[in-house]
């Protein structure tokens, strides 16, 4: 494969991913605050009931569940990163690897206990690697196809456009359909994530 395929199919799996978040983080809108305040005891009390869902196979409850949980703990506390901690766990399980990336690295900057932080850094290893293995997958499942003819490169269908895209419509060479004022990001810290190459003040189109 040379460079411009490589960067053509991974980019093809950068979308896939973005849809598949965008529609998770939609449906499942991580992280808003609750009205009455912040509360240690209810934070706990969530986290708990979460442990018990999380055990019990049940990730989509126990995920709403310490979500609710890091809404009530203090910011920045020792507790709230106990449970981005373990909220990394579930959603490393649901295969959603870039907001498991996150929650890791939200707990690492945090009160984080020196026992935890070594556990956080291998399970972020873990999760790029099953990133790239994802990615590795989708692109060889690609290739099959093209080879076989079931896929045209070089054209995209109006009715199979993601659900994402729809809510955009920008011009951006490396992303489709995105501002032309992001890019595309890698780094151990973050892994692939979505940068600006300049400010983008409220308001602002292109």
């Amino acid at each position: 494969m040379n460079g411009e395929q490589h960067i053509s199919l991974d980019l093809d799996a950068v979308v896939r991913d973005l849809n598949t978040q965008y529609k998770f983080l939609k449906k499942h809108a991580l992280g808003s605050e609750p009205k009455e305040g912040k509360s240690t005891a209810k934070a706990i009390e969530f986290k708990k009931a979460g442990n018990v869902k999380y055990q019990e196979g049940q990730d989509y409850e126990a995920l709403q569940l310490y979500t609710k949980s890091i809404a009530y703990a203090a910011e920045g506390s020792e507790e709230q990163s106990w449970v981005y901690a373990n909220r990394s766990v579930v959603l490393q399980r649901m295969g959603q690897h870039v907001s498991c990336l996150h929650d890791i690295n939200r707990a690492m900057m945090r009160h984080c206990p020196p026992g935890s932080y070594k556990k956080l850094r291998a399970r972020k290893s873990l999760c790029l690697f099953e990133m790239r293995q994802a990615i590795s997958e989708d692109e060889q499942q690609l290739k099959q196809e093209i080879k076989a003819g079931a896929t045209d490169p070089e054209k995209c269908e109006a009715d199979n456009t993601d659900e994402w895209l729809t809510h955009c419509k920008f011009e951006n060479s490396m992303i489709p359909n995105a501002s032309s004022k992001i890019r595309i990001g890698c780094d151990q810290l973050w892994g692939r994530h979505l940068e600006t190459t300049q400010d983008i003040q409220p308001g602002m189109l292109g």
